[in-house]
């Protein structure tokens, strides 16, 4: 069956979480205001993880890594383009599999990931869901990806059905992601061909996949759009669930902090949206390292609240300047648990339960129990909705 619509989260979980303000930890699992520690003095050789020396990261914590890319340069053609310019990117211009990540990862207990669309050539979007499906079913990659999000083409309505019906055969796939990124004044940014947030044909598709339920929207934009986004875009299709990805593309600078701190609060507001920390300082240089990355993720926390944050990898991309695979993990642990001292609660939902819960994971939660759904019409609703969650 279909994953659960928005209604899932958004009428169980989050309606409890706004109504004191957004500002605490989710309601059914943590009772206590986060604890910023704003102050840092260590650098990043100090924090991070070094050739040889021990993982910080306890064995014991269970991730899930919401953004991750599943590619080789014979599927993703674009890939041998970018190796061949030799530029920053050159070095993650390579295969990386299932097989890559897990080996990488074997200090740390990821336990599942979801590849988000890479740019498969666009006139079979449905090749890239299945061949990510495939790797999913290959006994040596344990289940990875167990979750799939590819590209439909929302600016062409009268395919778009068909193409999500089709994506919807993959028993792991979870939703949509197009490109929006567009900006004129950071033309190196833009990913689209021109802005699709007041294109007509796009806004019927989104009503399309809204009809559809339970599909995630990986909402990837240009901070110049996230105010823009948040009043024609997300309040207008209150039934899907957005994902901000790579937190909105922060950019450095006074007034650009500004204009991204304005946007995520407007996208805050709104309670279908949620955010994933990652890709940070990608426009300028690459990952930041935790000492940097520390203060844009006590913004997003401040904003959102801790309930509807997930850490990400976005692997291989995030390690184009050097940084490895397992350190990016070790920064974020470092800002959740050393610079930001939150509790145990707050970090597990980062790492793992807020991931699990939002793109609908198959895992065990022990801590939570589902509360019984109201009867729905079949008419009204493709799948179930749950009225709330409780702690058990």
């Amino acid at each position: 069956p279909p994953p659960p619509p928005a209604a899932f989260l958004l009428h169980g979980i989050m309606d409890r979480v706004m109504r004191c303000g957004g500002r605490t930890s989710r309601a059914a699992w943590f009772r206590r205001p986060i604890s910023i520690r704003t102050q840092c003095s260590q650098t990043q050789d100090q924090i991070g993880h070094e050739h040889g020396k021990r993982c910080i990261i306890p064995k014991k914590l269970r991730i899930i890594d919401p953004h991750v890319h599943y590619w080789t340069p014979e599927r993703y053609p674009w890939l041998i383009q970018h190796r061949n310019e030799n530029g920053r990117m050159a070095s993650i211009c390579r295969s990386f599999l299932p097989s890559d990540y897990r080996k990488e990862m074997l200090p740390i207990s990821v336990e599942q990931t979801i590849h988000i669309q890479a740019n498969w050539p666009e006139d079979d979007c449905i090749g890239e869901t299945e061949w990510q499906q495939s790797l999913a079913d290959s006994v040596g990659n344990e289940g990875h990806p167990q979750g799939i999000c590819s590209y439909a083409p929302l600016h062409r309505p009268n395919k778009l059905q068909a193409v999500l019906e089709k994506h919807r055969q993959y028993h792991n796939f979870k939703g949509i992601r197009f490109m929006l990124d567009f900006d004129d004044d950071t033309g190196k940014m833009s990913q689209t061909d021109k802005d699709y947030l007041d294109d007509a044909f796009f806004h019927q598709g989104m009503k399309i996949l809204q009809r559809n339920g339970g599909l995630v929207f990986e909402l990837q934009l240009c901070q110049a759009q996230l105010k823009k986004a948040a009043q024609l875009l997300v309040r207008k299709y209150p039934d899907v669930n957005f994902i901000l990805n790579h937190a909105g593309f922060p950019l450095s600078g006074s007034q650009k902090r500004s204009e991204w701190q304005d946007g995520l609060k407007a996208l805050a507001e709104n309670e279908n949206v949620f955010v994933k920390i990652s890709g940070l300082g990608m426009w300028e240089g690459g990952w930041m390292g935790a000492e940097r990355i520390a203060p844009y993720v006590e913004d997003i926390i401040e904003r959102f609240g801790v309930e509807r944050c997930m850490f990400a990898s976005n692997l291989p991309v995030d390690i184009a300047n050097g940084r490895t695979s397992l350190g990016i993990w070790e920064d974020f642990y470092t800002v959740a648990h050393q610079l930001m001292n939150l509790d145990k609660e707050d970090i597990d939902a980062l790492f793992y339960h807020n991931a699990a819960l939002i793109y609908t994971m198959t895992c065990d939660l022990p801590d939570i129990r589902l509360v019984p759904p109201k009867k729905r019409k079949q008419e009204e609703t493709r799948s179930i909705s749950f009225d709330r969650f409780e702690q058990s």
